[in-house]
C-alpha cells in the first residue's frame, strides 16, 4: 500500500516515498480515484438503492459495466473519426 506520510519524514521514510514502486502505485491509486469518480458523478453512483451486500455488488457491477460500454462507444467513435 503507498500512502504518503505528511509533515516531517524521517529518513527511512522519504527514501521509500522516492522509490520507483511507491511512485508507481501512488499513480496506480490516483487512477482508480478518478475511476471512481467517473462511476459517481456522470453514471450517478451517488447512491445504491439495492440493499445489503449483495445488492450493493451488484449496483457496482452494472455501474462498472455501463462505464466500459461508454468508454468503448467512445474509443469507436474516435476510431471512426480518424478513418474519415
Amino acid at each position: 500500500m503507498a500512502l504518503p506520510a505528511r509533515g516531517h519524514l524521517s529518513q527511512g521514510r522519504a527514501e521509500r516515498q522516492k522509490e520507483r514502486w511507491f511512485k508507481r502505485a501512488l499513480r496506480w491509486r490516483a487512477g482508480c480515484e478518478a475511476t471512481i469518480s467517473t462511476l459517481k458523478h456522470p453514471f450517478s453512483m451517488l447512491r445504491a438503492t439495492y440493499k445489503e451486500e449483495r445488492g450493493f455488488q451488484r449496483y457496482v457491477g452494472w455501474s462498472v459495466i455501463t462505464k466500459n460500454l461508454f468508454s468503448i462507444a467512445r474509443w469507436q467513435e474516435r476510431r471512426k473519426k480518424g478513418e474519415e
